[in-house]
């Protein structure tokens, strides 16, 4: 083979090199990663030790074409994929899915929320339950520009995207107390266009987000998308930024911790802008939490999480799972995971919950997670040495 291979005349080497890099693209393709969820422990009833299963979910970044692995007792708990609604009511009659073989391995086809819960309502109500947001492909620019809804789950029906909490809390910090409001700009607001590109710095460009995007900031109506859904539809990174426009004198913006998010809790705030035009920068990974200053407006969910991702590329990513530091100008604030076999104040049909936020206790490393950046330059190192080797 190797003596055929050397007689070959230059013409015919090409189309041996083409044919390999086209195989090596297929064995690319597939090279999707499977996270085990729990890792060593599984699916199951996390204790107070355990990091939960909506903050091991935010520590990790799933794309289009990976997968989870439950692995549990098939004779005691079994994994239900639901719609939102009955992921927060822990409603174990109505799923989508149902799974009782102990082995569970469920595909993640598209972007947007997949809600898991326990098949045992005990267990979901003691937080054997999850969220996993799959992202959009940032390199399509239609996902930062066009605001609507993504498409749900496979075999869901009428679920509304939004994330939602882990269902244990931490008690509560203390508010800090000072108003902040942020510099009136002098130079007007750009077109509501939904996402305008800015260069940052000589390592690239960072996005801005315009949030509702020519309405602005104001209270949803019924044909409207709501503040979760647009988030979920657009991809936050380290130094992008969001714009909020809205009129100062008839509203604000509160950025707070989850409690009050929740709770839609005004009087309790890291900053508080009312300038009618305001920027927010997103400096590190993690969650952001946004109420409007009108606790009515708020109730009627004019109210945000904005997740910013984690750098897949960067290994120590999917490793190690410390909290990131808290947003810009906040206080020893630690957003805390919602309060066990208790639920937020349920809002308006469309209403919007949070994921948990990160948490403070490093969890362990996701078993079973491969790297597809590591799989890349595997791919392309090889394919360049085959074709040198056949052409030179």
């Amino acid at each position: 083979m190797a003596n055929t291979i050397f007689k070959l005349n230059p013409q015919n080497k090409v189309l041996y090199a083409v044919g390999l890099f086209c195989l090596m693209l297929l064995v690319q393709k597939g090279a999707a990663t499977q996270f085990t969820v729990g890792g060593s422990k599984g699916w199951s009833v996390p204790s107070s030790t355990d990091v939960h299963f909506n903050q091991w979910a935010e520590n990790n970044r799933f794309q289009i074409g990976d997968s989870i692995l439950f692995n549990y007792q098939p004779d005691q708990d079994s994994v239900l994929q639901v719609n939102q609604d009955s992921y927060n009511n822990c409603n174990t009659d109505s799923y989508q899915q149902k799974y009782t073989d102990g082995h569970t391995v469920v595909q993640l086809p598209q972007s947007g929320p997949f809600y898991f819960i326990s098949g045992n309502k005990d267990n979901c109500q003691k937080n054997e339950k999850m969220v996993v947001i799959v992202l959009a492909d940032r390199s399509n620019s239609s996902q930062n520009t066009n605001t609507t809804t993504s498409p749900p789950p496979s075999g869901s029906t009428d679920i509304t995207p939004s994330p939602a909490p882990a269902g244990e809390e931490s008690p509560s910090p203390p508010p800090t107390g000072e108003e902040t409001p942020a510099p009136v700009s002098e130079t007007p607001p750009p077109p509501p266009s939904g996402a305008s590109s800015i260069f940052i710095s000589s390592k690239g460009a960072a996005t801005q987000f315009t949030v509702g995007g020519s309405k602005g900031w104001s209270v949803p109506s019924s044909t409207d998308v709501h503040f979760n859904q647009w988030a979920e539809n657009n991809r936050f990174q380290i130094g992008d930024s969001i714009l909020f426009n809205y009129q100062p004198d008839q509203d604000s913006v509160l950025q707070v911790n989850q409690d009050s998010y929740n709770n839609c809790n005004t009087d309790s705030y890291q900053q508080k802008y009312t300038d009618g035009h305001t920027v927010v920068q997103l400096p590190q990974s993690g969650p952001f939490y946004f109420i409007s200053g009108n606790k009515d407006n708020c109730q009627k969910n004019e109210k945000m999480v904005v997740i910013v991702l984690a750098d897949r590329s960067n290994s120590s990513q999917n490793t190690n799972t410390t909290t990131s530091p808290p947003p810009s100008g906040s206080t020893d604030i630690t957003p805390s995971p919602a309060p066990a076999g208790e639920e937020s104040p349920s809002p308006p049909p469309t209403g919007e919950e949070t994921p948990a936020p990160v948490s403070e206790t490093p969890p362990p490393p996701p078993s079973g997670a491969s790297s597809i950046f590591i799989s890349s330059v595997t791919t392309l190192g090889a394919f360049t040495a085959s074709s040198l080797y056949f052409l030179l």
